[in-house]
């Protein structure tokens, strides 16, 4: 049962209403979620599994510094709070995060396409359809006194867009795969219809576990692949990843390697 009330937020015009007990923040126009979202929790606003729509969204942030731009209704963008369990607030709680929410995002979209399509996890946490890009997530963690205070989960989903700008030739929507149009709030109702378990059941794993089960939806792993990094270009092969979120990829000669995000990038068009 949703209960609503009116209400205006910097000039947006936004709906409040709790859904399955939780609040949710509907904007019309925000410049980002998790944005919103992380302001919220600062100033305490909002809690423990609330979130924040939008159903546009002007200057949204993705990974690596880039943006996330999405027209009215074409995509479903939201943030998640997340607060980490009084046991679980240590240093490895952010990757924990990381690989719970991309396996739960995972979970529910495989449900909701049907397990014969070839959904898998680009790393770090964007979800794939073939060679395209379906998602991206955004998990930004507030501290506070040097443990996690707060998490951040940002999901961006491609529902209704029928073609993509030309600089986005590596981008695809459901309804490219044949679905009808759907509503950014009713895409929303697949994923808070399996809150707290269906994300909690990761984070409580222990970790090897974890790790095992976010390597074993990668895209990619055990495969060799092209991959850019500070100009340079090579053929490596995916191996894993370590504790600290880093991919892990073994060269030609059989050298293993960490690398961060920032300094690394999969190319998906190469042979």
């Amino acid at each position: 049962m949703l209960k609503c009330k009116g209400n205006t937020n910097d000039g947006y015009p936004v709906r409040k209403m709790l859904m399955n007990g939780k609040w949710l923040e509907v904007y019309e126009s925000l410049d980002s979620t998790n944005s919103r979202a992380m302001e919220a929790a600062r100033w305490r606003e909002l809690g423990h599994g609330a979130a924040v729509l939008s159903r546009m969204q002007v200057a949204g942030k993705g990974q690596r510094g880039n943006t996330w731009l999405c027209a009215p209704n074409e995509g479903m963008l939201v943030s998640w709070l997340w607060e980490p369990l009084p046991f679980a607030a240590s240093a490895d709680w952010p990757v924990r995060l990381q690989w719970a929410s991309s396996l739960w995002v995972f979970d529910v979209l495989q449900k909701v396409l049907g397990l014969a399509q070839p959904l898998k996890l680009k790393w770090p946490n964007d979800l794939y359809l073939g060679s395209k890009k379906l998602a991206g997530m955004l998990i930004e963690i507030q501290w506070q006194d040097h443990k996690p205070k707060m998490g951040v989960v940002g999901l961006g989903l491609n529902l209704n867009q029928h073609q993509f700008p030309a600089e986005l030739p590596g981008a695809v929507s459901l309804a490219m795969w044949g679905f009808p149009w759907t509503d950014p709030l009713e895409a929303f109702q697949w994923f808070q219809n399996t809150l707290p378990e269906g994300l909690d059941q990761y984070i409580q794993m222990p970790m090897k576990m974890l790790k095992n089960t976010y390597e074993s939806a990668l895209l990619g792993m055990g495969e060799w692949h092209y991959f850019e990094k500070d100009g340079s270009r090579w053929n490596a092969r995916i191996v894993g990843v370590n504790n600290q979120n880093q991919l892990l990829l073994q060269s030609r000669e059989g050298t293993c390697t960490a690398h961060e995000l920032k300094s690394l990038r999969m190319l998906m068009d190469l042979p």
